[in-house]
Order: C-alpha cells, then structure tokens, then sequence
C-alpha cells in the first residue's frame, strides 16, 4: 500500500501544487502519458488507480459491490467505499470524461467484462461462444 507522509503541506502551497501538476496532466498527449506515469508512479499506485478506476466504470454500468470487488480482487470494504463515492457523485468528473470519449469508454468496458469472465470470450458476437454455436448448429444439421 502506499505510504504518505504524514507531514501536511500548508493549503496554499498545496493548491499551488496541485493546479501545477492538473496543468502538467493537461499538456500530456497519448504518447507522452504512458512514460510519464511510469516515471511518476510506483506499481502498486498504478495498479490502486488503475483498479480504482475500473470500479467507478463498473458501477457506473450497474454492477454490483460484490461483482466489483471480485473481478477486481480487491476487497468489499474498499468496493463498497468506491460505491458509496459513487453514487454521492463523487466521480463526476470521471463519468463525464469518459461520456465524452466513448471509444476509450468502450475499450475499457471490454477489458473489464473479459476480466470478470475470467479471459473466456464474449457470450455474443465474434468470439468463441459465437463460432461454437454456429458448429454446434452446423453439427446437429449434418446429424
């Protein structure tokens, strides 16, 4: 888990600091992010934001605490917090980026659902289950 210090900056300083890195995050482009966050975070950060936000997109789709918690194996009490966040609007910001970007939405909903079916394929559309219907169809006309 990450640590911080316990030693608080003074509230000025830290606004100052934070519209700083907010106009630092802006100028990023898709190229830039990815080595910038690795320069920037640790493994476990990235993967607490990483899981942190994968939660918010899954409430946000209707799933519940104990599916989130699951697929994202991390525990009920921090899912049901990410929740309780939630749905106090807490991520509205969040919600909105990604209503705005839907491509990106989309491709983060899809890596979520293969990951909450444990890697197996889509149960509609091109995929395995789909090709497996269409033998199993074309099986039981040859029968």
């Amino acid at each position: 888990m990450t640590n911080v210090s316990k030693k608080q900056l003074q509230t000025d300083e830290y606004r100052r600091l934070s519209k700083q890195f907010s106009n630092t995050l802006a100028r990023l482009t898709a190229i830039t992010s990815e080595g910038f966050i690795d320069d920037l975070l640790g493994p476990e950060e990235k993967t607490m934001l990483i899981k942190r936000l994968a939660a918010i997109v899954m409430y946000g789709e209707g799933y519940s605490s104990y599916r989130v918690a699951q697929t994202l194996n991390i525990s009920p009490a921090t899912a049901n917090t990410i929740r309780i966040q939630f749905e106090s609007g807490s991520y509205e910001n969040i919600r909105k980026l990604f209503v705005r970007h839907k491509t990106d939405y989309r491709k983060l909903l899809n890596i979520i659902d293969t990951i909450s079916r444990a890697g197996l394929p889509p149960l509609a559309g091109p995929g395995r289950w789909g090709e497996l219907a269409s033998v199993r169809g074309t099986r039981s006309k040859q029968k």
